[in-house]
């Protein structure tokens, strides 16, 4: 989900990209325990934005520590804070009850909510606004990446901290990162050696019979390997020397499943716009999906998930033009810009 891209865009990655972001949204709208939609979701769409990020990630010969703290850190921190302050008031059906009800009045409410998020967020839980752990994970993705192509011996360090990580600590996202971070290098090095025209050049019906091939492959194995979670550092349902290998292998195939189909269509203004607002959309869905949680609870009848997946997306990618008109720093636009 790599944002802030100006150069020459692909179509495909756009339109990859806004359907993989729209069934982030779908899957976060059915039910947690929903165990018949969201594991085949979840085999591949996280994986698929740290693989395309990868794909776009350009090492400028030194480490873009400054860039990546103002384009992933900054807009991490502004839609936290934000989801705080709106929490009450996107609950409106339940002000003040149910988990609101132990508060006395909205002071105490914010700084509670205030210390609980900071720790949550120093302990890799999902923090506030949820989906915006991508952010911080893949801001260690990105740092890793130029430390690996800079000096070769950091994989070293990464593999302990995997380790560690696996077994110990899920300080600051690091565990989300370290599970990530395979996905995002293969991206680079996919692009960096010129893999990525493969998918261009692959004749259509290949496409076609490559991207249902892979699709049939990931379905079987998420069947077999049950549901998995990068945010809560979750394999599969199998021991983890298992799910480890059919994770990463299926998340590949799911995402490269994606790309193939997406390559068969042409550019288009708007899939192109709402490709530039990933970033708006990841961070505010869960200011619709939070108000629709409190206001109508959980729709088990899968076409209103869809229609309704599909209204969140359109919102946020219309939101998207106030923001980086008004409030640019809050989609990854920071004063590293003016520096070049």
């Amino acid at each position: 989900m790599e944002v802030g891209n100006e150069n020459k865009r692909l179509p495909y990655l756009d339109y990859a990209r806004v359907f993989v972001a729209y069934l982030v949204i779908f899957g976060h709208l059915l039910p947690n325990d929903d165990m018949t939609i969201r594991p085949y979701i979840y085999a591949f769409h996280m994986p698929f934005f740290f693989l395309v990020s990868g794909l776009l990630h350009k090492y400028r010969d030194k480490i873009q520590i400054k860039k990546y703290v103002y384009s992933l850190l900054v807009p991490f921190v502004f839609w936290n804070v934000l989801f705080v302050v709106l929490k009450p008031v996107l609950a409106w059906n339940d002000i003040w009850n149910g988990e609101f009800s132990q508060y006395t009045n909205w002071a105490d409410y914010f700084f509670d909510f205030c210390k609980k998020g900071l720790l949550g967020i120093l302990w890799g839980i999902n923090g506030i606004d949820g989906p915006t752990w991508f952010l911080f994970a893949l801001f260690w993705c990105k740092l890793g990446t130029d430390l690996i192509i800079k000096n070769r011996y950091f994989v070293v360090i990464y593999l302990i901290l995997y380790f560690v990580s696996v077994f110990v600590s899920n300080f600051i996202f690091i565990r989300q990162a370290c599970m990530a971070l395979p996905f995002y290098y293969v991206g680079y090095y996919i692009k960096n050696n010129g893999y990525d025209q493969i998918i261009l050049k692959t004749g259509m019906n290949k496409k076609i019979w490559l991207s249902v091939l892979l699709l049939i492959c990931s379905l079987i194995l998420t069947k077999f390997n049950g549901r998995v979670s990068m945010v809560g550092g979750r394999y599969g349902d199998f021991p983890k020397y298992i799910s480890f290998w059919i994770f990463y292998f299926n998340g590949l195939v799911g995402s490269l499943s994606v790309l193939f189909i997406s390559s068969l269509f042409k550019e288009n203004r708007w899939i192109t716009y709402s490709a530039i607002s990933l970033i708006t959309i990841l961070c505010v869905q869960n200011f619709f999906i939070y108000t629709f949680k409190h206001t109508h609870g959980w729709w088990n009848y899968l076409y209103n998930e869809l229609w309704i997946a599909l209204v969140i997306l359109i919102l946020c990618v219309i939101i998207h033009h106030f923001i980086d008109k008004y409030v640019p720093l809050a989609v990854g636009k920071g004063n590293y810009n003016k520096k070049g």
